[in-house]
């Protein structure tokens, strides 16, 4: 797993505004949404910038996020899926890929994760 140091956003600037940046704290980990793209913000209505994963209000939101992250957390490894659901009330169809960044002992320190929406 790369340091986040290792991670050049110029490097892939052409999605920047689909990128989320997630701090893992604490061993049983609470999920900090550090960044959240002005894409992803927007398809919202809102942006979660600043606030931990499981003080989002809107409960179908914690649902898919916090499995996701946990999973990446826990396996060491990127996630990737295709979805549909319904979330506050509009049907979303995205891919999403989250990887796993890590210190210099490998523990997991950090997340990105990049959001494609397939339909408007």
């Amino acid at each position: 797993m790369p340091h986040p140091s290792a991670i050049d956003p110029l490097d892939f600037d052409f999605a920047l505004s689909l990128v989320s940046l997630i701090d893992v704290i604490g061993p049983e980990p609470r999920y900090y949404l550090r960044l959240v793209g002005p894409d992803v913000a927007d398809r919202h209505g809102r942006d979660f910038t600043g606030q931990y994963v499981d003080e989002i209000d809107e409960e179908p939101v914690r649902r898919l996020l916090i499995p996701s992250y946990g999973k990446v957390y826990h396996t060491r490894e990127p996630f990737w899926a295709l979805r549909d659901t319904y979330v506050e009330g509009i049907f979303w169809q995205y891919e999403v890929l989250i990887l796993p960044l890590a210190d210099e002992s490998g523990a997991v320190i950090r997340l990105i994760s990049m959001i494609q929406y397939l339909h408007p």
